[in-house]
């Protein structure tokens, strides 16, 4: 299950407390996974993505799931991202470059 819910980010909001079957309070966290990015969910309190530590499994969706274009936007964003900065680098260097060759600085 931790492939579903992790990585995961605990959030703060109005929402009903749940609690799992460890009698804890389940926080609630969202999922940054590309099949439900921002998703939110509670989790047992013991869970933190292993599954050595004791935890029940307590796993509840908030949110309904994600539709087939939002999982579909999500990798190409973060894909285009990582490609503009790649694209910015390679003109800083190349900027630095003519800043020699012209002798500015």
């Amino acid at each position: 299950m931790s492939n579903i819910s992790s990585p995961s980010l605990k959030i703060r909001g109005p929402y009903d407390a749940k609690v799992c079957s460890c009698g804890l309070k389940a926080p609630l966290k969202a999922s940054w996974t590309n099949l439900n990015p921002g998703r939110r969910f509670y989790g047992c309190a013991k869970f933190d993505g292993t599954s050595k530590n004791g935890h029940c499994n307590y796993f509840c969706w908030v949110d309904p799931s994600a539709c087939l274009s939002k999982i579909e936007v999500g990798p190409f964003l973060n894909k285009k991202v990582k490609e503009l900065q790649n694209e910015v680098t390679s003109m800083k260097r190349t900027a630095r470059t003519f800043k020699i060759m012209l002798g500015v600085s």
